[in-house]
């Protein structure tokens, strides 16, 4: 019994002793030798070069962990990183190890998607002539451009999709595509050319015109000057009321289109012994009335567009939105001004040819 008793005292004194024990160990600062001084690891999606530059105990060797990602030199204190170019949207990274004797440290390696940001019209309409438009297209990999027509020859200058043209010498629009390609990311851009409006408009034709319950003609010949204005020029043939005289014409030669314009200047007549200017006047007779309106907005308008039938030509005439087609019907009359402005109008007028068209000559 003595024996068990102090043997439970044993027990409970070295209970105690371990309950009051010191515990005087210290926690560590475990920090790695191997520090990163400057890097330049984050790349567009390019093909690139960058690295960066350690500080370590002993020599370092690095190794990477992605088939897209290359240490192509490792000197000194110094590790060369070149990326292949990424040809994807999607970002992506790798990791690099370096090692010096027992030691290493790790740094990620980053590079950005394929940016492929083409900038372009959906559709380009040219005119009839010989040309080059650009657009600007951000691209980080390599890009190229090609086109489904001969006539176009679109190529890549840097960031620019350079599309050249060639003249449409023929007497039809024509249409094609240009495609730019970055990757596995193509773009496009459907292309029409407009046919030569002087090749295929600039003739002679009958200038006719209603009057009374019959109709009259006179010849006429649209041109274009040295300066490469239009013109409807009366031609000799034309009577004596309307010789020397030009109609400016405002033409369209992508949409082969014209338009004469109120108030334009046609030429000086010899009225009573005075000079004065012919100025063209679009008239506005009111529906269901005999009166007749001048108007001053020189935005006033009468817009021509061709109809072919038979291999000839006939221009028709519709005012545009400045004239008031549901209060008036259209009259175009060719007057006299002092001085060739509105205020000068000398209510006096050589010719009405009502709402006339050109028909293509014989």
């Amino acid at each position: 019994m003595k024996k068990i008793f102090c043997s439970l005292i044993l027990c409970l004194g070295i209970a105690g002793l371990s309950a009051c024990s010191d515990d005087n160990s210290k926690n560590l600062n475990w920090q790695s030798p191997i520090s990163i001084i400057n890097s330049n690891i984050i790349f567009e999606g390019n093909k690139a070069s960058g690295g960066l530059r350690v500080q370590a105990p002993s020599a370092i060797t690095a190794t990477v962990t992605a088939p897209w990602c290359h240490i192509s030199v490792v000197n000194g204190d110094s590790v060369t990183v070149n990326v292949d170019e990424n040809a994807t949207i999607e970002g992506r990274s790798a990791v690099i190890a370096i090692k010096s004797g027992d030691e290493e440290l790790t740094a990620v390696v980053q590079q950005k998607g394929l940016s492929f940001l083409p900038k372009m019209d959906k559709k380009l309409t040219l005119t009839s002539d010989k040309g080059v438009t650009k657009y600007y297209i951000k691209h980080t990999t390599a890009a190229k451009a090609w086109s489904n027509v001969a006539w176009l020859k679109p190529s890549m200058d840097g960031d620019s999709l350079v599309i050249a043209s060639d003249e449409n010498t023929g007497m039809a629009h024509r249409s094609g595509m240009v495609y730019v390609q970055s990757g596995p990311y193509t773009d496009s851009v459907a292309v029409e050319q407009a046919f030569s409006f002087d090749k295929a408009y600039l003739r002679k034709y009958n200038l006719r015109y209603p009057s009374g319950s019959d109709w009259k003609s006179t010849p006429v010949e649209m041109v274009k000057n040295e300066d490469g204005y239009y013109f409807l020029k009366f031609t000799d043939a034309a009577n004596s009321t309307f010789s020397g005289l030009e109609i400016p014409l405002e033409v369209d030669n992508v949409n082969m289109s014209i338009a004469i314009a109120n108030l334009a200047l046609a030429g000086t007549k010899i009225y009573k012994g005075t000079e004065y200017k012919v100025m063209v006047m679009v008239m506005g007779q009111k529906k269901g009335a005999t009166s007749i309106s001048r108007f001053s907005n020189g935005g006033i308008k009468l817009n021509g567009v061709p109809t072919v039938n038979n291999d000839k030509v006939t221009w028709n005439f519709t005012p545009n939105d400045q004239f008031n087609s549901e209060r008036y019907d259209y009259l175009l009359r060719l007057s006299l001004s002092t001085d060739g402005s509105y205020s000068g109008y000398a209510k006096v007028s050589i010719a009405t040819l009502g709402q006339p068209y050109l028909e293509q000559a014989d």
